[in-house]
């Protein structure tokens, strides 16, 4: 579950989000719509703590998020950015793989979800695995950066 309330972020002067308020229950989908420069970034950012809010309350499964370590709350939290933000050193397989590692999954579980994520992507393992993404055409970035967001089995997922 997730609660938002009067959610506001200002940079100087200029407020980029004005109290949002929303939630979402377990199962449940939200889209956040809106034209360019509204907002909908810095919200996503806010939840997952890559951003401050200037004021209001963000709660995930009733626990203040600027209360929990901010890197243990993101590897819980599925997040597929605007800008793809693959490490473009890294393989496909090694990117999918980031979030399982550091929650510390076995290696033989890692490659079998890497595989698993990648083929239902229709980005087959066996063609895709060990490209760099700069082999990758831009569509093939974003599928990528999804089964990333997908590989931890996160209660929370959040598509830019």
């Amino acid at each position: 579950m997730i609660e938002v309330k009067q959610l506001t972020k200002k940079y100087g002067d200029t407020r980029v989000v004005q109290a949002v308020s929303f939630s979402v229950a377990p199962q449940e989908t939200l889209v956040l719509l809106g034209t360019s420069g509204s907002g909908k970034t810095t919200t996503l950012k806010m939840l997952n703590v890559l951003v401050e809010p200037s004021s209001g309350v963000i709660r995930i499964n009733g626990e203040d998020v600027l209360q929990q370590v901010p890197e243990q709350l993101r590897r819980s939290i599925g997040y597929a950015i605007q800008n793809v933000g693959l490490f473009l050193h890294y393989t496909v397989a090694q990117n999918v793989a980031v979030v399982p590692q550091l929650l510390g999954w076995h290696k033989d579980k890692i490659d079998q979800k890497v595989k698993k994520l990648l083929d239902r992507l229709k980005i087959p393992a066996a063609s895709f695995a060990e490209r760099l993404p700069t082999e990758l055409s831009g569509g093939q970035k974003q599928r990528v950066g999804i089964a990333r967001a997908l590989a931890a089995d996160p209660p929370v997922l959040l598509l830019d």
